[in-house]
């Protein structure tokens, strides 16, 4: 005995549902397309922030780095100045006045630096 089974398709509605699911498939491909372009701007947007953070460490680093090599400087004159003052044997308050302010901008300026290396971390 032999069985043959015979299963037919109706063209125009096989063809109708398959255009369903092309058109389904495009829509989902444009909807991939959308979200890829917000992934790329986010992405964008991830990359400019990471270079105003580094370049506001660099700022900070700098003006930290300027501070302390301005106390320095002073320090360096603050000496060099009382060096002069005991070679020459001179006691004169007018001079001990400005050698005593230069040790007080120094050290304000050591402490500017110190207050901004603080602030920095504590993002105040």
């Amino acid at each position: 005995m032999r069985l043959d089974i015979y299963v037919h398709f109706d063209e125009q509605q096989t063809n109708s549902k398959l255009d369903q699911i092309l058109t389904i498939v495009k829509n989902i491909q444009g909807k991939e397309d959308k979200i890829m372009g917000v992934i790329e701007n986010l992405q964008a947007n991830v990359d400019t922030l990471v270079a105003q953070v580094a370049a506001i460490k660099t700022v900070d680093d700098s003006a930290i780095a300027a501070i302390q090599g301005i106390a320095a400087q002073n320090a360096a004159l603050a000496q060099q100045l009382a060096d002069a003052i005991a070679a020459a044997g001179v006691n004169d308050p007018a001079i001990q006045a400005a050698s005593d302010a230069i040790a007080a901008q120094t050290e304000a300026l050591n402490n500017s630096a110190a207050a901004l290396a603080a602030a920095i971390p504590a993002n105040t």
